[in-house]
């Protein structure tokens, strides 16, 4: 495996980049915990979701979603207790380039402890249209080291974070199960006329992952279901409902590069979902027998976990590790059905993440006889949403990847 220089970042990452600026003649790599620290269960878990927007030719705006039930509450000298929640930002374009565009903390302000209602909150930062960014965050505290990273797309006019879906041109949707039988709008950043926006359902029956030590896959060839036409006006459009699972792609021009996508989780979907990751965990018989229904789901845990407190918690643990996958790595296809979400299910949250502009290395840390074990993941054009993550594949798989099945079954 080739050997990737690495650099850790921590709080001194603005340094760092602007440093290497002068003196990269190579492609560095970048230390990242987006998916290794788990937001939910973290210092972020008050961050329950988060929504990227082409705000303007010059901007983004970051919507935040904060749950203030699970803030930590601070008290002043006289006794009095607040809750508050920051968050440090900064936006990057390449990491073969180092160049920071922006960088601010976002903080919400004292609250009441008595809040019990999410909250939204919107935060702005500098990103000009023509190419893609880099977000990172990581609350603005100096004693959390690991930054967060997600992807802005602004390459395209039909990008996926020139899209903006909501209940009422204010309240931005976070989760996929929100979508399902209410009434939605979308806002697009680029348009300043009367036009169409197109919605199609991803037929995804065929999608399907097969094991890292298995050379030869199927090709996944994005197809259509059905289309649905909604108008815009000045950027936002009539008001319209899904009533059918899936996953959708946003379009203005079917036929020209970019989309934004998005999952509806309904119970019927959801299911089909679980059913099909469940393949990364059995045998081919176990599977066959659940797939058919001639065994039902709290059967198959209960031959697994052998007592109802391991059942309960073998399940409830793989539905979790599904959802996340879904909203950690949704673009083409729900992120349960990718190579990363493959991985992520199986083995759990990589200890180290390492990311350039070519690959994504996961590194899970003394995995076996206190070697690590790496998954490269390579960056490749899908039509039309843009980048996926396909998983460089090896025979060296085939016995970890067995023994992380066991691990995961014990």
């Amino acid at each position: 495996m080739k050997k990737k220089r690495k650099i850790n970042i921590n709080f001194l990452l603005p340094i760092l980049l602007l440093m290497l600026l002068a003196s990269c003649t190579s492609t560095k790599l970048l230390q990242n915990n987006n998916f290794a620290v788990n937001i939910l269960d973290g210092p972020l878990k008050a961050l329950t979701g988060m929504q990227v927007y082409g705000a303007t030719p010059d901007s983004i705006d970051i919507y935040l979603q904060i749950d203030p039930s699970l803030l930590i509450p601070h008290t002043l000298p006289d006794s009095t207790k607040f809750l508050s929640f920051s968050l440090q930002c900064m936006i990057f374009p390449s990491f073969s380039k180092k160049l920071i565009i922006d960088s601010s903390t976002f903080r919400t302000g004292p609250l009441s402890i008595n809040q019990t209602e999410k909250l939204i909150f919107k935060h702005s930062l500098k990103a000009p249209l023509g190419q893609s960014y880099y977000l990172c965050f990581k609350p603005s505290s100096e004693k959390f080291m690991n930054w967060n990273f997600t992807y802005v797309d602004r390459n395209f006019v039909q990008s996926q974070n020139h899209f903006l879906i909501n209940f009422d041109y204010k309240t931005p949707v976070f989760h996929p199960e929100d979508f399902i039988n209410k009434p939605l709008f979308i806002q697009y950043s680029q348009s300043n006329k009367d036009s169409v926006l197109f919605l199609r359902r991803v037929d995804i029956a065929s999608c399907r992952r097969v094991p890292p030590f298995m050379m030869k896959t199927e090709t996944c060839n994005l197809k259509f279901t059905q289309t649905k036409s909604v108008k815009i006006h000045e950027g936002k459009s009539e008001k319209f409902l899904l009533d059918q699972g899936g996953l959708y792609l946003i379009q203005t021009d079917t036929s020209a590069l970019g989309a934004g996508s998005f999952l509806v989780i309904n119970q019927e979907f959801q299911h089909w979902l679980y059913l099909t990751s469940l393949r990364y965990i059995t045998d081919n018989d176990e599977f066959v027998e659940v797939w058919r229904g001639d065994i039902g789901l709290l059967d198959f845990w209960e031959n697994i976990a052998g007592s109802t407190q391991r059942t309960i918690e073998l399940s409830k643990r793989f539905n979790y590790a599904v959802n996340m996958a879904n909203l950690l790595f949704t673009r083409t296809l729900p992120g349960c059905l990718t190579d990363r979400g493959m991985i992520y299910i199986v083995f759990g949250p990589p200890d180290v993440i390492y990311e350039d502009d070519e690959l994504e290395t996961w590194v899970y840390r003394g995995f076996r006889q206190q070697r690590d074990l790496f998954f490269n993941f390579r960056k490749e054009w899908i039509l039309p949403v843009g980048f996926e993550y396909t998983l460089e594949r090896s025979p060296e798989y085939t016995q970890l990847w067995y023994e992380a099945i066991e691990r995961w079954r014990r």
